[in-house]
């Protein structure tokens, strides 16, 4: 069972999602400004890499670890 946001936090939460549009369009539309320093660019960059592409080294593939199966012995006599 999964707990309820407390109305604040929803709240909250409704605001920033309907924000989030106009949030990136000033970001892209800073990291293009030629007004901007190199260094707000860039800024801007990286945050809109990290919200589209995942923070770097977090979409990495990690190997599974190997699964051991263990057959009773009432199993591996049926086996046979």
């Amino acid at each position: 069972m999964s707990a309820k946001p407390k109305p604040g936090l929803r709240l909250a939460q409704d605001i920033f999602t309907a924000a989030a549009p106009e949030a990136a369009k000033l970001l892209t539309e800073m990291m293009q400004s030629e007004e901007a320093s190199v260094a707000q660019r860039m800024a801007c960059a990286e945050s809109v890499l990290s919200r589209a592409m995942g923070k770097a080294g977090a979409t990495a593939v990690q190997e599974p670890e190997p699964v051991k199966v263990t057959f009773s012995q009432a199993a591996k006599e049926y086996a046979k």
